[in-house]
Order: C-alpha cells, then structure tokens, then sequence
C-alpha cells in the first residue's frame, strides 16, 4: 500500500505534546540541543521548530570558534607547520570538510524541521491509538542511557588521542565535538526507529483480541506506516550529511 505523507499539524504554539509523549521526547531534545543540533523546541509542553535565526547563528558561531582557533594553532606552531606540509594539509582540509558537513547539516535540519515536528506529532496520534503506557518508562530509560553509553564509549577514545598528541588544541576539541554530535543524531534515529517498532509490535498484538475496531486498526496502521516514512525522510537527510 502506498503512503502519502500530509502535515496535517499546522506548526504553531498549540502543538501540545502529551505528558508521556513529552517525557519520551525531552532527553532527545536536551541531549541535542547541548551539542547544537537542535530539531525543535519544547517549552512549557508545546513543540515549535527551531528559528532560521538559531540555525544561523549557531553555524556562524562554530565557524567562527573554529577559524579561531585554527589561526591560534597555528601561530604557536608555525615552524613545525612549515616543515611538515602533510600535516598542514591534514589541517586545512579538516577544517574545510567539517565546515561543509556542519553546514550541509545545518541546511538540511531547515528544510527537514517540518519533517521532524510531524514527525514526533504522528508519534503522539499513534500513542493515543496505540497503547504502549507500560512500556513507557523503560522507552525513556534507553533514551537516556543510549546516549549515555556513546558518549562513554568514546572517552577512551579521545582521551587516548590526547594523550599521543603534543600539544591539544581547540580544533581538536571542535573535531571532537562535531563527531558526538553527528554520533549522538545517530542515536536519536535509532531511538525514533526502536519506538515505531514498539508501536508496530504492540498492534500487532492488539489485533489478536477478540473484539477490536476494524477501521480505528486500519487508521493507527496507516498512521505507523506514514511516521516510518517520516523517518525515512528526516535522517536520510542526516546520514548523507554524515
């Protein structure tokens, strides 16, 4: 059956998110907002899209910070800089393909920020069909320790780096950051993608009883099916800016 994706939610302060919706959403959007990628905002209950004026500035201030602090780089090391040209290419190239990837990103969570507020708005008209009021808790305690868990995966990593190196400078701390925050929108998929699937599992199961609605079914069915293509949308998107 083919699926034609609508937005039916006209994006404004009245989108209110259920109370277990909320807490399903709020690690995603504390967790992304910290590493400045941010899909929307959510304040005192309402999800609204983030401002052009956010994802400019943030962009412009992450570019700044890092020609800033590649310029102070290399002004403290320029004698070694001159006689190693490898490492001077390795350097400028980073820097430039980090600068086009954040801004791809950015780019795309513009066009996409739609897509995302539809999509987390599906999820709450699936909920409110789909009963998964159980599962809850344990879908929020993953949210947070998905995210957790990465980032403890890559301390060891970093540390390690640091340690080699003669010197740490704020490009490499900018490196570091840019790599959790595509790592931690990875992990953002992957939790939107596990929550569907309990959704799907769980009407799947629903459809076994005895007395059930035929069209509320097909309705919350359709509904599944259209937040799957969201999905596809939105981080099909974030894995090529990847």
């Amino acid at each position: 059956m083919k699926v034609t994706v609508v937005h039916p939610f006209v994006l404004s302060p009245s989108n209110k998110l259920d109370k277990d919706i909320l807490r399903i959403v709020k690690p995603f959007n504390i967790i992304l907002t910290a590493v400045c990628s941010s899909k929307y905002k959510i304040r005192h209950g309402y999800i609204t899209p983030c401002g052009l004026n956010y994802y400019i500035l943030t962009y412009a201030g992450i570019g700044v910070f890092l020609v800033w602090s590649t310029y102070n780089m290399i002004s403290i090391n320029i004698d070694e800089l001159n006689q190693r040209a490898d490492l001077a290419a390795y350097l400028y190239c980073t820097m430039f393909l980090f600068y086009i990837s954040y801004g791809q990103f950015i780019i795309y969570n513009i066009i996409h920020r739609q897509d995302h507020i539809s999509l987390i708005l599906k999820i709450q008209e699936i909920y409110r069909s789909v009963d998964i009021s159980k599962c809850v808790q344990n879908v929020v305690l993953w949210n947070w320790l998905s995210f957790f868990l990465m980032f403890c995966c890559m301390i060891p990593n970093i540390s390690l780096l640091y340690l080699s190196q003669n010197f740490v400078s704020y490009t490499h701390i900018t490196n570091h950051i840019s790599n959790i925050m595509f790592d931690f929108n990875f992990i953002y998929g992957i939790r939107i993608i596990a929550l569907l699937v309990v959704f799907l599992k769980k009407w799947s199961e629903s459809i076994l009883d005895k007395e059930f609605n035929l069209e509320k079914k097909l309705k919350a069915y359709q509904n599944i099916l259209e937040a799957f293509q969201l999905f596809a949308i939105c981080f099909r998107a974030i894995v090529s800016s990847s």
